[in-house]
C-alpha cells in the first residue's frame, strides 16, 4: 500500500490537497486496477464492456485535475474524481475523498471526521508518472519498391508516392507477426508500413475484409508530427494518416493522434500552440467524431469544422468518392475553415 508517513494533518483531504502527495495518473491505476497511460482506451469498470471505450486525460495548463471520457455514452467528459466517485458506488464526494485519502495513506483530515471502513483493494505496482515507454512486441516488415497497385490506391485518395516517402509510408512485402504467422502483400490485399521517429510502426491492411485493417507495434506518436515545420499560420487535427497526407497535398499542415478517442498529449499540445497561430480540429462526420470534436475542442479549447453529411465522412473520402481533384477539396477545405476562424 502507498504510504506518506501521516504528513499534512493540518489540512483536510479536499481533492486539491490529495494531489499535493500523490499524482493523478496513480490514483487512477490504483482504482482501475492496472497501470494506466494518458490517451490510451481502457475497458470501463463501470459496466460489462466487451471493448476498450473510455480513456482518461491530464489536466490542462493551469488546472490540476483531468478528465475521463467515455465513448460509448453521450455527453461531455468528466472530472477523474467524478469517475472515482462512481467506480466506488459513493453517495458523495466527500466518502470518495475520504476512501482515496484512507487507501492511500496520505493522512489528511477526514471531511466525514473518521476513516471508511475498508480499503480498496487496488493497484500498487509501478506507473509511469512521465507517460514515456519505448517496449513493444515487435513485427518484422519486409519492404519492396512501390508497386504501380500502391500508385493506383493511393492516387484514389490525391496522395503521391512522394508524399508516402516524406512520411515514412512503404509498400510492404510480408510481415513476420510476433506469433510466427505471415502476412503477404498481393494486389487484392496490399500491405503498408507506416514507421515513426520512435522506432514503432502501424501495419495498413486497406482491403482486409476478414481482420484489422491496422495492427499497431508499439505507442503510436502524433502522426505527422514529425513531418511539421518548426513554425505555422494553421495546423488542423484530423483522425488518420491517410488525411493528414492528403491535407499536405493540399497545402495544409495536419497531424493525427492514433484515434479520434485518444486525443494529444497535454506536452505536445502546448508545443504545437507555440509553434502554430491557429489549430482546428477537423473529424469525422460519424457519431465517434461528432462527439471527439466536442470533447476535445472543449479540452483544447479550440474549434472544429467537419465536412456535411452528404458530401462524405472524411475529406479522403470526398476525394475518392466526389472530386478526384485537389483545387476543389482545396475548396472545401477553405470554406470549412472561414466558417470556424
Amino acid at each position: 500500500m502507498y504510504s506518506f508517513g501521516g504528513e499534512g494533518k493540518e489540512r483536510y483531504c479536499y481533492y486539491e490537497n490529495i494531489l499535493d502527495y500523490v499524482s493523478e495518473i496513480k490514483i487512477i491505476s490504483f482504482y482501475m486496477k492496472q497501470p494506466i497511460r494518458y490517451n490510451n482506451s481502457y475497458r470501463s469498470p463501470l459496466r460489462e464492456d466487451r471493448k476498450p471505450s473510455i480513456a482518461f486525460y491530464p489536466a490542462r495548463e493551469g488546472y490540476k485535475e483531468g478528465r475521463m471520457m467515455d465513448f460509448s455514452r453521450p455527453g461531455s467528459p468528466i472530472l477523474i474524481l467524478t469517475f472515482i466517485k462512481k467506480l466506488l458506488k459513493k453517495k458523495n464526494y466527500a466518502d470518495a475523498l475520504d476512501q482515496i485519502n484512507y487507501d492511500f495513506d496520505i493522512g489528511l483530515f477526514y471531511l466525514n471526521g473518521h476513516p471508511p471502513k475498508n480499503k480498496f483493494d487496488g493497484y500498487t505496482g509501478q506507473v509511469d508518472e512521465n507517460q514515456s515507454s519505448n517496449s513493444y512486441s515487435d513485427a518484422r516488415s519486409h519492404i519492396q519498391e512501390f508497386t504501380k497497385r500502391d500508385e493506383i490506391f493511393w492516387n484514389n485518395f490525391g496522395i503521391s508516392l512522394d508524399t508516402l516517402k516524406k512520411f515514412n509510408v512503404f509498400s510492404t512485402r510480408k510481415v513476420l507477426m510476433p506469433s510466427g504467422t505471415t502476412l503477404v502483400y498481393s494486389i487484392s490485399n496490399p500491405i503498408y508500413t507506416y514507421s515513426f521517429s520512435n522506432k514503432t510502426k502501424k501495419i495498413y491492411l486497406p482491403l482486409n475484409k476478414i481482420g484489422a485493417r491496422f495492427l499497431g507495434f508499439g505507442p503510436t506518436p502524433l502522426q505527422g508530427y514529425d513531418q511539421l515545420p518548426e513554425k505555422g499560420e494553421l495546423l488542423i487535427v484530423t483522425k488518420s494518416m491517410k488525411d493528414v497526407m492528403l491535407l499536405y497535398e493540399l497545402g495544409y499542415n495536419a497531424v493525427a493522434p492514433n484515434s479520434e478517442s485518444t486525443g494529444i498529449d497535454s506536452s505536445v499540445f502546448e508545443d504545437l500552440k507555440k509553434r502554430f497561430n491557429k489549430i482546428v480540429l477537423f473529424y469525422d462526420n460519424d457519431e465517434a467524431g461528432i462527439k471527439a470534436s466536442n470533447v476535445f475542442s472543449e479540452i483544447y479549447n479550440i474549434p472544429y469544422m467537419m465536412l456535411d453529411p452528404s458530401d462524405a465522412k472524411d475529406i479522403s473520402d470526398y476525394y475518392y468518392y466526389n472530386v478526384r481533384s485537389h483545387n476543389s477539396c482545396k475548396e472545401k477545405i477553405k470554406k470549412l475553415l472561414e466558417d470556424v476562424i
